[in-house]
């Protein structure tokens, strides 16, 4: 079967940017390996039976054609599978057969800050807590790593949302007492058990709101993904906190 034009064109793309450099082929070299891949691959066989005599006349190399051969096997771009009478039968590699040829571009999988689940993640719960700059969403007490806990602002029960939009660092206590209350009603009655001043209830019902709009985003996230490569993706923090 005929490689499509499409294949055609991509492996002379390989060829030119990847097989030549690599095997640092000259000129001469470059002559006999192009004149066997189009008897061979571009017409999808991987073998071509040539004479020496036809391959010096159709490179118009006429010297030292056998001795390229030989190189080309050394060098990994073909194989010399028999020699006889008739003429030497070689298999032809492409770029993407011969080892360390074509370098794969690395790919990352994109991140999507929306859909990230910071409960479960380890690094999300950290990006998190961070974010918080070290007090308690609800009553502003001063957490760390050790001592926060995450909640949902709104309750699991009601919606499963893992999403920075829904996930808060808060001090233990905090946690215990919320227990199934709504985040601005408990907010509230912070104010009411004079844990809040008024003042310090409207900045948490503003930074309620502002979550809820998907204003406070993790300041920095160090995310991996499945293939375990690092994004680093900064993005800027509000200052309604």
């Amino acid at each position: 079967m005929k490689p499509d034009t499409t294949e055609t064109a991509q492996l002379w793309i390989d060829i030119e940017d990847h097989l030549i450099p690599f095997l640092k082929l000259d000129a001469h070299l470059r002559s006999v390996y192009y004149h066997l891949v189009r008897r061979s691959r571009v017409v999808g066989q991987r073998a071509v039976k040539i004479s020496i005599d036809s391959l010096a006349q159709a490179t118009g190399l006429w010297t030292q054609v056998r001795q390229h051969i030989r190189t080309l096997e050394a060098k990994g771009a073909l194989k010399i599978v028999s020699r006889g009478r008739s003429g030497t039968t070689v298999e032809v590699y492409t770029p993407s057969e011969i080892p360390g040829c074509v370098k794969t571009k690395a790919t990352t999988t994109e991140f999507d800050l929306d859909t990230y689940d910071f409960y479960t993640n380890p690094i999300g719960r950290r990006a998190i807590i961070e974010r918080e700059d070290g007090r308690c969403f609800y009553c502003l007490r001063g957490i760390n790593s050790e001592s926060a806990v995450l909640d949902h602002a709104i309750g699991q029960l009601v919606r499963l949302d893992n999403s920075y939009r829904n996930i808060v660092a808060c001090c233990h206590e905090c946690n215990s007492l919320k227990s199934g209350m709504s985040a601005d009603d408990f907010i509230r009655e912070l104010y009411r058990r004079g844990r809040l001043s008024a003042a310090e209830m409207e900045s948490r019902l503003s930074a309620l709101a502002a979550l809820q709009r998907g204003e406070l985003k993790p300041s920095r996230m160090l995310l991996r993904t499945s293939t375990g490569s690092l994004i680093k993706s900064h993005t800027r923090q509000s200052s309604v906190l």
